[in-house]
């Protein structure tokens, strides 16, 4: 009996000294606090945070929402997750409705008891009041778990994958699961080398004309600095009108022009009050062609051009595991964040080509 009773003791203890107080679906308790209340002080020391509300070691971060000083957004690291310049081990503990990093869509599904919506290169589920927002890194391998307060009546009393097309800005690169055929493909390394441009087709009416480079830097560099003083609220002008390939609800006119662009905006989603976000549409079309071809070459030869090694920027392609004819571009600085150059196909059969901001948190 001496010898049981220390083991007895451990066992009793042990879920306590695993999970604290704040674990499974009561880390979503979390949402909606501000920095000075009680709850996020012991969330806090619970979870180790630092002063950026993070911990990369044990693979957590909130997101503060200016605007409303109060945290909106929970952040749980799967495979490779990076917020600016942290890269973040994976998550351990118990995570909310029980899901785990190898989940498909169909097990999330059942899990959250929700639809999916595919959200441009993720998918969004909701549960019980809050909203799951799932990017995957690779097949059967989700990259991030974002959960943020809130309903979609498009996610709303149905079990069925719904087929409306709604896009979700994350903070890091994200890649379109692939299928079971090219799970191979998941352990491929990460491309890092130069880019190489190769002349763009013939097509004049799409080719974007060539900007010079103080025009394109000095408009890249206005967004950055946007979000660094403001968080984009110093872009914004007038309400946005026109409709966008996202569906994006809550649009707005910018003061900054993208040489060549289609047309750009600042959003917030899902909620008017959410985190704002900026993105410059370059091009869109029903096909796909040499002249869409075109326009991503002088895109790409234009961005090596001017956001140059020697100014602190470094360029590479990021992996492309649904086999899209075009890769994404991203073009890194360590004090400003990365520009994409992201080409994507919708479920609606559209072609999008524009530049994604990730800034980094100043």
């Amino acid at each position: 009996m001496r010898r049981l009773q220390p083991l007895f003791i451990l066992l009793l203890l042990f879920p306590f000294v695993h999970y604290g107080q704040f674990s499974g679906n009561d880390l979503l308790k979390i949402l909606g606090e501000t920095p000075a209340s009680q709850n996020f002080e012991k969330f806090k020391s619970q979870w180790h945070l630092n002063a950026n509300f993070q911990n990369t070691e044990k693979g957590i971060e909130l997101k503060l929402n200016r605007a409303t000083n109060k945290i909106d957004t929970l952040v749980l690291s799967g495979y490779s997750y990076t917020s600016g310049n942290a890269s973040f081990k994976l998550f351990t503990s118990a995570v909310p409705f029980g899901i785990v990093f190898s989940d498909n869509v169909d097990a999330l599904q059942r899990k959250t008891g929700s639809s999916s919506i595919k959200a441009d290169k993720a998918f969004l589920l909701q549960s019980s009041g809050t909203m799951v927002l799932v990017n995957y890194f690779s097949y059967g391998k989700i990259q991030y778990l974002k959960f943020f307060s809130g309903s979609s009546p498009l996610l709303s009393g149905t079990n069925n994958t719904s087929s409306t097309t709604t896009a979700v800005k994350s903070s890091t690169p994200v890649v379109v699961p692939v299928t079971p055929a090219n799970k191979d493909l998941a352990n491929a390394p990460v491309p890092k080398a130069e880019i190489k441009t190769s002349p763009a087709a013939a097509s004049p009416e799409k080719a974007p004309a060539p900007a010079t480079t103080a025009l394109l830097k000095n408009a890249i560099l206005k967004v950055f600095r946007s979000f660094s003083e403001s968080s984009f609220s110093n872009l914004k002008t007038t309400e946005r009108k026109e409709s966008n390939t996202w569906n994006y609800k809550y649009t707005y006119n910018t003061n900054v022009k993208i040489p060549g662009e289609k047309y750009n905006m600042v959003y917030s989603f899902p909620f008017v009050h959410s985190q704002l976000d900026f993105v410059s549409v370059l091009e869109e079309t029903d096909k796909y062609d040499k002249s869409f071809e075109a326009v991503y070459k002088s895109y790409e030869k234009q961005l090596t051009e001017t956001l140059k090694p020697a100014d602190g920027w470094t360029g590479k392609c990021m992996p492309n595991y649904d086999k899209s004819p075009l890769s994404d571009v991203e073009f890194k600085h360590t004090h400003y964040g990365s520009v994409i150059l992201d080409y994507s196909k919708t479920p609606k059969g559209k072609h999008i080509l524009y530049l994604r901001f990730l800034p980094n948190s100043f």
